[in-house]
């Protein structure tokens, strides 16, 4: 899952380069601070010579007020990728966003908030520039016509910060489908055969959902890594003439009779098949083959 920073261009007029720059530097290490734990950020701008702070100041004239060198070019390369129209699809929204008519009011003044409305409503944030106390909030309101929206929104300090990691951790947790919430529990190098992907797509919600309650309890045990069998969660299932190495079933019961055939090989935990209780030989064999 993408996060999408936009950046706030809805800010006073009248602050100094220095005030710019300074909140500039405290959002772009909370942002770098993000992006560490989330490689899937991208911050939507101009390009950092048309972004205008005032009338007679830009983003790139606050990039080079920065002293770090490692920080000013992490800055250059940031605001140079993404125009905002390029990402959203502002035609589908137009007559919504045109009846609206969103603004903000920013130290007494109100500001067109059309790009943050538009990055709101497609899940994006706010890359904000903490120069007043009207910005400096974790939700921004945009204040429409006909209705009021708000943004998540980033502008620099710790606590702000701590919000944005939790609210992209919460967003990417409800993005992810069971499959992927399974791998989160077996490693993030596990491999999941088309052949289980397919068997797994087949079965209820409920019993996908078991599943993943059965491989959370096998975590919670330290029964994954290195696999310990104990023949009521985990049974070793190894053909007795076996020589491609230990396979193993998984056993669910609630709300459905479910069997998990995986294996691991290197400490990668590899997911073959899923199998019933009535025609277990068969699944065995079968899973095995597959191994």
């Amino acid at each position: 899952m993408i996060f999408n920073f936009i950046f706030n261009d809805c800010i006073p007029d009248n602050m100094s380069l220095n005030d710019y720059a300074n909140a500039l530097h405290n959002t772009l290490l909370a942002y770098k601070e993000i992006s560490q734990k989330c490689d899937s950020c991208v911050v939507l701008a101009k390009r950092q010579d048309e972004q205008t702070l005032s009338a007679t100041i830009s983003l790139k004239q606050c990039i080079i007020q920065i002293q770090d060198s490692l920080e000013r070019t992490f800055a250059f390369r940031l605001f140079n990728k993404y125009p905002i129209r390029a990402i959203f699809d502002e035609d589908s929204l137009i007559e919504w966003l045109v009846s609206n008519d969103f603004k903000i009011m920013v130290c007494e003044q109100e500001k067109d908030a059309t790009n943050l409305a538009l990055a709101a409503h497609e899940g994006g944030m706010s890359f904000t520039l903490g120069v007043c106390k009207d910005l400096m909030k974790d939700q921004l309101e945009l204040n429409g016509r006909q209705q009021n929206i708000c943004i998540d929104n980033l502008y620099g300090i710790k606590s702000n910060t701590v919000y944005i990691i939790n609210k992209i951790y919460e967003l990417s947790e409800k993005s992810k489908s069971i499959l992927d919430k399974i791998q989160d529990h077996i490693g993030d190098k596990a491999i999941i055969r088309d052949t289980f992907k397919s068997d797994f797509e087949k079965i209820s919600i409920g019993g996908q959902y078991s599943v993943l309650d059965k491989f959370k309890v096998a975590e919670q045990y330290h029964m994954l890594n290195p696999i310990k069998a104990d023949d009521k969660i985990i049974r070793d299932v190894t053909p007795d003439n076996g020589k491609k190495g230990s396979m193993y079933e998984l056993r669910i019961f609630s709300p459905m009779v479910i069997r998990v055939y995986f294996a691991q090989k290197d400490g990668i935990i590899i997911l073959i098949n899923l199998g019933g209780k009535n025609s277990q030989s068969l699944d065995i064999k079968r899973a095995y083959e597959r191994l």
